[in-house]
């Protein structure tokens, strides 16, 4: 069956790594290889804002949980807070030794973690900005980071094969995952905290329990690297995106694909949904960012 169209298309001068839903759904803001983020009006598609001063690519953007701030990372080596409405820049943060490859940011705002190629995971502390406790333990670059929802532990993901678990507070190693077979692209606990999913270039997804030591299952089906993942906000369903360039809906509770979308013609770096649970936004190598209507899917 043929994918429907999507709502929106919207559009860089170079590839896009990441999307992100402010709270109230109303905003999305793109990070790019063009050195810009760009904030979009939702549902309409208008672009409403710019920020401009990163000296190379953007590879995440973050809403604060207020909408009033915009986080970001770059290959500039730097993370830097923005005001979300202006677009002017309030403070830049650096440390990463090589290039960053992610972020993420903590549920309640305070924190920002970031992963690189220098093999390291950093927390940051937002206000007032500055630099928090380095994770050691990867032995390669680090793809992907996640705050847990009660914002006690960081998840990352690496080259090195492995996922590992930190606790933020004190900055200690508390699990290593090995299950993957090949370098490990994308990580994200799901939003009760009772699972953590990681994709991989292994094309599995695996998924832990986290108050138990086994795998919880294996979801098989992409034909490239995973690259990315977001979990529904309400409902026991996980959206995929990788190199095969098709975004693929899986059921939890099922451990099955359950849908998919076609229309990127390149790899899709990122998939979220929108906090209530009715769009769902990619961003890809190709240039653009698709906004799809997510609920005749889930």
């Amino acid at each position: 069956m043929a994918s429907p169209a999507p709502l929106l298309t919207l559009t860089h001068n170079n590839a896009v790594y990441w999307a992100a839903f402010s709270a109230d759904g109303k905003r999305l803001a793109t990070a790019s290889l063009d050195n810009k983020v760009k904030v979009w009006s939702i549902p309409t598609g208008e672009h409403t804002l710019t920020l401009k001063g990163h000296g190379d690519g953007v590879c995440t953007v973050e809403f604060s949980p207020d909408g009033k701030l915009l986080h970001t990372c770059s290959l500039d080596k730097s993370v830097r807070i923005w005001n979300a409405e202006t677009g002017a820049q309030i403070s830049q943060l650096q440390g990463h030794q090589n290039y960053p490859t992610c972020m993420a940011l903590s549920p309640d705002g305070s924190q920002m973690a970031s992963g690189a190629f220098d093999n390291d995971a950093r927390l940051w502390n937002v206000s007032p900005a500055a630099n928090g406790p380095v994770l050691k333990g990867h032995t390669q670059v680090v793809n992907a980071v996640h705050f847990s929802p009660d914002g006690l532990q960081l998840a990352s993901a690496s080259h090195d094969n492995t996922v590992r678990l930190w606790n933020v507070e004190s900055g200690a190693l508390l699990k290593t995952l090995t299950e993957h077979a090949e370098p490990v692209e994308s990580v994200a606990f799901s939003p009760d905290g009772e699972l953590l999913a990681s994709g991989s270039r292994d094309r599995t997804i695996r998924l832990y329990g986290l108050k138990s030591e086994a795998t919880a299952g294996t979801l098989t089906g992409h034909e490239g690297p995973v690259r990315c993942l977001g979990f529904h906000p309400t409902q026991p369903v996980l959206a995929s995106g990788g190199q095969d360039r098709i975004i693929r809906f899986w059921s939890i509770t099922e451990r099955r694909q359950i849908g998919q979308l076609r229309g990127h013609r390149n790899t899709i770096y990122s998939v979220r949904f929108s906090p209530d649970g009715k769009l769902l936004a990619a961003a890809s190598f190709d240039r653009t960012i698709t906004v799809w209507d997510a609920e005749s899917l889930v």
